[in-house]
């Protein structure tokens, strides 16, 4: 078992006082230019109270705020006098976290894609009410597959310009598909797709964050009044700050699920190895632990978390494995079972995955989920926890953390210490070993593929990694200083001039569909072994054939300096892949950046469509509905779907009645296909609608 770390801080019980986290270094009693140092530093510091969140606004720098959650700039000194003041419960300095997915060579190969659903017996679930999740991770691409409440950017330095492209690592998109998935344009199927999901995008495109970050993130969850987070990542080095932003949420009756971790061992990474968190271990399609999967006493229940079928980015379909697919099916599986009665504690859910899961083997935790055992045992659980509750000693006090109770108003100075007992369920763990429930005894079925094709693992790695690689074409031209920009760059964000006077309808100068096509003439020629200086494309004219030549010059160039490669040493498959990513940014950005809106109805008076209005899905979400259709076309092209260079087609969208009763327009949309010698008189008709608007 691991031992975890108590926290020093106090809890105050009065009415009232909000626990408030200030995310990043600190405060003190002095003002802190008497104390100014050449370095500082981010720390987490938590205050007791909001006068004192106030008076640290007051005399300290804030990098973020949310709420209650706060990001100071300050030195170490500062945060050493700041921990010992009497009003801040815990000065911590921020690092960073990971979120790693194994899509490695070595998984166990199931029979079906949707093994695991019938391995955790949810097959024909269905959820009574909505249960709101949120999940803390790195966001959710746009998809049809997805439904998503309310999305949240935490990450300053890096806003989102489109939500096509929210999530830049694909890791928030697997996460939210394996709890919410429901099968359409996907054969990914979540666990329960009756969820109200909220989305914290915290990690970046490395899957990493600063753990102020997710403290930050813990506290909007709290003011999004969720039911339960989904923290599919983790840290080997303990935070008293993560342990004080978890128990403030257990408090408010929010079940916390986090994945045990990659490390093969019984090392299991915070926040899961909390003793109020819920922590979930993978195994395969043998039924049996993967050899990557944490586990050991500290995992409380194990899901199906190798070789799953998940939605990576853009929404494509991937087999990858990891504890961090786990736990969104544990997280389905406590939503489901939550639905059936809203009224029940997150004490109770916990309480209940954990006595229903089949035991796979001795010492290794509770066992594997079992959705259907734990209906059977559902209301004797129930009746069993209500005698409980009404013994004093058939329950245990957590080991830290303030229960959801009616205090009587008190004054600030009446603390109640954490040696003290207060007999809440919400704060305080059942004794399972009182609980007389008949062992999940269900055989653990073998769902593995008898017959393994022995490529099947590398052709896995490769698909990931290659769909990894064309995210990161899709948003490089947003990310890099010297591509940024429609004015300067007009040809890699779909742009129709070479300018931004915008007040043009059908004088564009500058041919999105013919740099699209460019560009993906280049991403064959990279596919082949070859680079761009061969393809030579008398489509593109002028200026943008060669501002075309001078971006991928300096791809290339920013290859050469170092940190991350995205086309130099990178096989032919992820050069071809980068680069088509780059096409799909110029074909989608063009439904943000050459469109027109109607300026009133029944009038033929149109006005260009700019920031940051240009990003929101809301403003004529049409736009968004025919760039997410492109954004398919493309991928078809990236798996062979669709082939030759009669690439205006990829522009069109086939869906029933798109191009009827529009109230936007695309500038040039027809103009720019027929320059190309695009000759398809249906699709040029629909264009030609899309051009004028009507």
């Amino acid at each position: 078992m691991i031992e975890i770390r108590k926290r020093k801080c106090k809890k105050i019980l009065a009415a009232g006082i909000s626990f408030l986290l200030i995310v990043q270094f600190g405060w003190a009693a002095t003002n802190q230019a008497a104390f100014a140092e050449a370095v500082t530093d981010e720390y987490i510091v938590i205050a007791k109270d909001v006068e004192t969140v106030e008076k640290v606004k007051e005399e300290y720098k804030v990098v973020a705020e949310n709420g209650e959650a706060l990001t100071l700039d300050i030195s170490e000194s500062t945060a050493s006098r700041l921990a010992d003041s009497e009003d801040i419960i815990c000065v911590e300095k921020d690092f960073t976290i990971e979120a790693p997915v194994e899509a490695g060579w070595d998984m166990v190969k199931p029979q079906s894609e949707d093994w695991n659903l019938s391995a955790i017996h949810v097959e024909n679930a269905s959820a009574s009410s909505k249960v709101k999740v949120a999940i803390l991770d790195s966001g959710v691409d746009m998809t049809h597959n997805i439904d998503v409440k309310e999305r949240k950017n935490f990450i300053d330095e890096s806003p989102v310009t489109t939500p096509l492209y929210e999530d830049w690592c694909g890791h928030g998109t697997s996460v939210a598909s394996m709890i919410a998935g429901k099968g359409n344009e996907s054969n990914v199927n979540g666990v329960n797709d009756n969820i109200e999901l909220y989305s914290a995008r915290i990690l970046d495109e490395n899957a990493q964050a600063p753990v102020s970050r997710v403290v930050e993130a813990i506290y909007w969850a709290i003011e999004k009044d969720v039911d339960i987070i989904n923290i599919s990542f983790g840290t080997q080095t303990y935070s008293e700050a993560l342990e004080t932003a978890v128990n403030a949420a257990v408090e408010k009756g929010i079940l916390v699920i986090a994945a045990a971790g990659n490390h093969g061992s019984t090392v299991v990474d915070y926040p899961a190895a909390f003793e109020n968190v819920v922590s979930v271990g993978s195994i395969n399609a043998q039924g049996e632990i993967s050899d990557f999967s944490s586990r050991g006493e500290s995992v409380d229940v194990y899901a199906p978390g190798e070789a799953v079928l998940a939605q990576g980015n853009f929404g494509e379909d991937l087999v990858m494995s990891g504890t961090s697919l786990a736990t969104p099916q544990v997280t389905g599986v406590a939503a489901l079972l939550w639905s059936k009665d809203m009224t029940k504690s997150a004490t109770f859910i916990k309480a209940l995955l954990k006595l229903s899961a089949n035991s796979i083997s001795a010492g290794n935790g509770y066992g594997l989920v079992d959705y259907q055992y734990a209906l059977q045992i559902y209301d004797e659980v129930a009746e069993q926890v209500d005698v409980m509750m009404e013994d004093d000693n058939s329950v245990i006090e957590e080991s830290e953390g303030v229960g959801n109770i009616d205090v009587p108003a008190v004054d600030e100075e009446n603390e109640i210490g954490l040696e003290e007992t207060v007999n809440t369920l919400e704060f305080e763990k059942i004794d399972l070993g009182k609980i007389n429930i008949a062992q999940n005894s269900t055989t653990i079925s073998d769902l593995s593929d008898p017959i393994v094709n022995g490529s099947w693992g590398g052709d896995v790695h490769q698909k990931y990694y290659a769909n990894q690689a064309m995210k990161d074409g899709a948003v490089y031209a947003d990310q890099k200083e010297n591509l940024k920009g429609i004015g300067n760059n007009p040809e890699l964000h779909g742009f129709a001039w070479h300018d931004d006077a915008g007040g043009r309808l059908n004088t564009g100068d500058c041919n999105f569909m013919a740099n699209y096509k460019y560009l993906v003439k280049v991403a064959e020629a990279y596919g082949r072994g070859d680079g761009y200086s061969v393809v030579l494309d008398s489509d593109v004219t002028g200026d943008c054939y060669t501002a075309l030549k001078a971006d991928m010059a300096a791809i290339l160039e920013y290859d050469r300096e170092g940190g991350k490669q995205y086309i130099l040493n990178q096989s032919d498959t992820n050069q071809r892949a980068f680069v088509l990513g780059l096409a799909m940014h110029v074909a989608t950005d063009t439904f943000a950046h050459s469109s027109f809106s109607q300026k009133s109805a029944g009038a033929y008076l149109w006005e260009r469509i700019k920031h940051p209005q240009a990003d929101y899905i809301t403003v004529e979400s049409r736009r968004y509905d025919m760039a997410l259709a492109i954004e398919q076309n493309v991928l078809s092209r990236y798996r062979h779907e669709r082939g030759g260079y009669d690439t205006c087609s990829d522009f069109h969208d086939t869906t029933s009645g798109a191009y009827s009763m529009l109230t936007f327009r695309i500038s040039d949309m027809k103009n720019f296909a027929a320059e190309t010698g695009y000759s398809n008189s249906s699709v040029l008709s629909d264009y030609e609608a899309l051009q004028n608007g009507f």
